[in-house]
Protein backbone atom coordinates (compact mmCIF):
# COMPACT_ATOMS: atom_id res chain seq x y z
CA UNK A 1 0.00 0.00 0.00
CA UNK A 2 1.05 2.79 -1.02
CA UNK A 3 0.62 6.71 1.10
CA UNK A 4 -0.15 9.19 -1.52
CA UNK A 5 -0.46 12.05 0.68
CA UNK A 6 0.38 12.45 4.34
CA UNK A 7 -1.45 14.83 6.91
CA UNK A 8 1.39 16.79 8.15
CA UNK A 9 -0.96 19.33 9.48
CA UNK A 10 -0.66 20.28 13.03
CA UNK A 11 -4.21 19.80 15.10
CA UNK A 12 -5.79 21.73 18.06
CA UNK A 13 -6.65 20.41 21.69
CA UNK A 14 -10.61 20.93 20.48
CA UNK A 15 -9.81 18.55 17.55
CA UNK A 16 -8.72 16.07 19.55
CA UNK A 17 -11.09 16.47 21.89
CA UNK A 18 -13.77 16.12 19.74
CA UNK A 19 -12.67 12.84 18.41
CA UNK A 20 -11.94 11.43 21.55
CA UNK A 21 -15.68 12.40 22.31
CA UNK A 22 -16.84 11.12 19.36
CA UNK A 23 -15.16 7.41 19.32
CA UNK A 24 -15.63 6.91 23.12
CA UNK A 25 -19.92 8.33 21.91
CA UNK A 26 -19.57 5.62 19.24
CA UNK A 27 -18.03 3.00 21.68
CA UNK A 28 -20.39 3.18 23.94
CA UNK A 29 -23.32 3.26 21.91
CA UNK A 30 -22.31 0.04 20.43
CA UNK A 31 -21.50 -1.82 24.00
CA UNK A 32 -24.99 -0.33 24.73
CA UNK A 33 -26.76 -2.04 21.40
CA UNK A 34 -24.77 -5.05 21.96
CA UNK A 35 -26.09 -5.10 25.76
CA UNK A 36 -29.44 -4.40 24.97
CA UNK A 37 -29.21 -7.38 22.24
CA UNK A 38 -27.54 -9.56 24.47
CA UNK A 39 -29.90 -9.23 27.39
CA UNK A 40 -32.60 -9.97 24.93
CA UNK A 41 -31.31 -13.28 23.63
CA UNK A 42 -30.75 -14.87 27.26
CA UNK A 43 -34.31 -13.31 28.37
CA UNK A 44 -32.86 -10.90 30.82
CA UNK A 45 -35.34 -7.70 30.58
CA UNK A 46 -38.53 -7.13 33.04
CA UNK A 47 -41.05 -5.27 33.08
CA UNK A 48 -41.37 -2.32 35.36
CA UNK A 49 -44.78 -0.15 36.05
CA UNK A 50 -44.68 -0.38 32.46
CA UNK A 51 -40.98 0.43 31.52
CA UNK A 52 -38.88 -1.98 30.36
CA UNK A 53 -35.41 -1.75 32.63
CA UNK A 54 -32.72 -4.24 31.86
CA UNK A 55 -31.22 -5.92 34.93
CA UNK A 56 -27.68 -4.84 36.24
CA UNK A 57 -25.24 -7.20 36.59
CA UNK A 58 -21.92 -7.05 38.25
CA UNK A 59 -20.16 -8.76 35.38
CA UNK A 60 -16.09 -9.06 35.56
CA UNK A 61 -14.78 -6.83 32.91
CA UNK A 62 -12.03 -9.62 33.00
CA UNK A 63 -13.31 -11.71 29.94
CA UNK A 64 -14.11 -8.61 27.98
CA UNK A 65 -10.13 -7.44 28.94
CA UNK A 66 -8.36 -10.90 27.92
CA UNK A 67 -9.49 -10.59 24.45
CA UNK A 68 -8.26 -7.32 23.64
CA UNK A 69 -5.01 -7.05 22.79
CA UNK A 70 -2.14 -4.95 24.47
CA UNK A 71 -1.50 -2.63 22.12
CA UNK A 72 -5.42 -1.57 22.06
CA UNK A 73 -5.35 -1.14 26.01
CA UNK A 74 -2.35 1.05 25.65
CA UNK A 75 -3.95 3.21 22.95
CA UNK A 76 -6.84 3.33 25.02
CA UNK A 77 -5.13 4.16 28.44
CA UNK A 78 -3.27 7.12 26.58
CA UNK A 79 -6.53 8.17 25.13
CA UNK A 80 -8.52 8.33 28.20
CA UNK A 81 -5.34 10.27 30.16
CA UNK A 82 -5.89 13.19 27.35
CA UNK A 83 -8.94 13.11 27.43
CA UNK A 84 -9.16 13.79 31.05
CA UNK A 85 -6.47 16.75 31.03
CA UNK A 86 -8.69 18.01 27.93
CA UNK A 87 -11.60 18.16 30.32
CA UNK A 88 -9.11 19.76 32.43
CA UNK A 89 -8.80 22.55 30.06
CA UNK A 90 -12.75 23.18 30.00
CA UNK A 91 -12.47 22.33 26.07
CA UNK A 92 -15.66 20.67 26.32
CA UNK A 93 -17.37 23.93 26.75
CA UNK A 94 -15.75 25.70 23.04
CA UNK A 95 -17.91 25.23 20.02
CA UNK A 96 -16.74 24.52 16.34
CA UNK A 97 -17.95 28.24 16.36
CA UNK A 98 -15.42 29.81 18.76
CA UNK A 99 -12.66 28.01 17.37
CA UNK A 100 -13.55 29.68 13.73
CA UNK A 101 -14.03 32.93 15.39
CA UNK A 102 -10.58 32.84 17.09
CA UNK A 103 -8.88 31.66 14.18
CA UNK A 104 -10.48 34.65 12.31
CA UNK A 105 -9.81 37.41 14.65
CA UNK A 106 -5.64 36.16 15.05
CA UNK A 107 -5.86 36.27 10.92
CA UNK A 108 -4.87 40.57 10.75
CA UNK A 109 -1.94 40.43 13.28
CA UNK A 110 0.57 37.73 11.30
CA UNK A 111 0.96 35.38 13.52
CA UNK A 112 2.61 32.19 12.68
CA UNK A 113 0.83 28.67 12.62
CA UNK A 114 2.51 27.81 16.13
CA UNK A 115 1.31 30.93 18.04
CA UNK A 116 -2.27 30.56 16.47
CA UNK A 117 -2.23 27.07 17.40
CA UNK A 118 -1.10 28.03 21.06
CA UNK A 119 -3.97 30.85 21.19
CA UNK A 120 -6.41 28.34 20.50
CA UNK A 121 -5.24 25.75 22.85
CA UNK A 122 -4.67 27.94 25.90
CA UNK A 123 -6.97 31.27 25.28
CA UNK A 124 -4.89 33.04 26.94
CA UNK A 125 -6.28 36.35 29.28
CA UNK A 126 -3.91 38.38 29.57
CA UNK A 127 -1.14 39.89 28.33
CA UNK A 128 1.54 38.28 30.17
CA UNK A 129 -0.49 35.55 28.65
CA UNK A 130 -0.29 36.35 25.14
CA UNK A 131 3.26 37.46 25.46
CA UNK A 132 4.51 33.83 26.37
CA UNK A 133 2.86 32.80 23.22
CA UNK A 134 3.47 36.00 20.66
CA UNK A 135 7.14 35.55 20.36
CA UNK A 136 8.98 39.56 20.30
CA UNK A 137 5.12 41.02 21.23
CA UNK A 138 6.51 43.89 21.78
CA UNK A 139 8.04 44.04 18.34
CA UNK A 140 4.81 42.94 16.36
CA UNK A 141 2.18 44.29 17.58
CA UNK A 142 1.75 47.74 19.82
CA UNK A 143 -0.07 47.59 23.23
CA UNK A 144 -3.44 48.97 21.63
CA UNK A 145 -3.09 46.24 19.43
CA UNK A 146 -1.92 43.51 21.60
CA UNK A 147 -5.10 44.38 23.82
CA UNK A 148 -7.32 44.11 20.98
CA UNK A 149 -6.14 41.08 20.17
CA UNK A 150 -7.00 39.57 23.62
CA UNK A 151 -10.51 40.96 23.57
CA UNK A 152 -11.15 39.55 20.34
CA UNK A 153 -10.01 35.70 21.38
CA UNK A 154 -12.19 35.74 24.54
CA UNK A 155 -15.05 33.42 23.83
Amino acid sequence: MKILSRNEGIITNWEVYHNIHLIKTRENSLKGKANNEENKLNGKEEVVEGKEEQKKENVSNSDEDSRVPKELKMVRLFENKVYEYLLQTKIDTVSPQDVKKIGLAVKPYDLTKGETLQILNLRPKSVSALSVIVEEIADRLDSEQTEQLLEDIQI
